[in-house]
C-alpha cells in the first residue's frame, strides 16, 4: 500500500552546493525520513520518484540566482547568450508540472550582497558598471513568476529551505496518493459555495 512514509527524493546529479553552508549547500535530506537517490532529472534540482514529470523544486543560492538572471554563457560559435534565456526555457518546461517552485536559499540582504559581488566582477572583467541592486533581481524574479506561474520563495537559510521543501514534498505526495488529511475540507468548501 502507498503510504506517505515511503518517499524517495530524487536529487539531480548535477546539483552541487557552494562553500557557504548557510546559503549555498545543496539539500541532502539526511535529517528527514526519506530515501534519497541521485538521478539525472530533466527539470529541476529535486523531485520525487514516480512523480518526476509532475513535481519539482529548483534551488538557487543568492549567487547562483544573480548569475542565472544576469550572467552570460558562451555558445560553441563564440556567441554570448544571457543565462536568463536558458532559465526562462526551463521555467517554460516546468510550468507544465502540477507543483513547482524556485527555492532561494538566502535573505534579501544575501541577494543584495550577491548582486554587489556580481557587479564588481562585471566591472573587473569588462570595465562596465552594472548596478548592484537587489531590487532589479527581485523585479525580474517577479516578472518570471508572473509569466510562467512559478513562485520564487525566499528562505533565510539552506537549513530552513530544506526543512520546508521536505514538508512540502511530504504533503504533496500525500495529496497525489489520495492520502491528504485536508482533502475533506475541499468537499466542505465546495458545498458551502453552492
Amino acid at each position: 500500500m502507498d503510504t506517505p512514509d515511503n518517499i524517495t527524493v530524487l536529487i539531480d546529479d548535477r546539483e552541487k552546493g557552494g562553500t557557504n553552508s548557510r546559503t549555498e549547500r545543496a539539500f541532502d535530506f539526511s535529517a528527514f525520513p526519506v530515501t534519497v537517490k541521485r538521478a539525472h532529472l530533466s527539470q529541476g534540482d529535486y523531485s520525487v520518484l514516480g512523480y518526476e514529470g509532475r513535481m519539482a523544486v529548483e534551488r538557487k543560492s543568492p549567487a547562483d540566482l544573480v548569475a542565472t538572471l544576469y550572467g552570460f554563457h558562451t555558445l560553441a560559435d563564440g556567441t554570448k547568450v544571457p543565462n536568463v534565456e536558458r532559465f526562462a526555457l526551463e521555467l517554460q518546461r516546468l510550468e507544465q508540472y502540477d507543483h513547482v517552485y524556485v527555492a532561494i536559499t538566502g535573505t534579501e540582504k544575501d541577494v543584495a550582497l550577491a548582486a554587489k559581488v556580481h557587479a564588481e566582477e562585471v566591472k573587473r572583467r569588462t570595465g562596465k558598471m552594472w548596478p548592484a541592486n537587489s531590487e532589479m533581481v527581485f523585479n525580474l524574479c517577479s516578472a518570471l513568476s508572473a509569466e510562467f506561474g512559478i513562485p520564487f520563495v525566499l528562505f533565510p537559510s539552506v537549513a530552513e529551505a530544506e526543512r520546508a521543501v521536505y514538508r512540502d514534498i511530504r504533503a504533496w505526495v500525500r495529496q497525489a496518493r489520495g492520502l491528504s488529511h485536508v482533502r475533506k475540507y475541499r468537499a466542505k468548501t465546495e458545498d458551502a459555495r453552492e
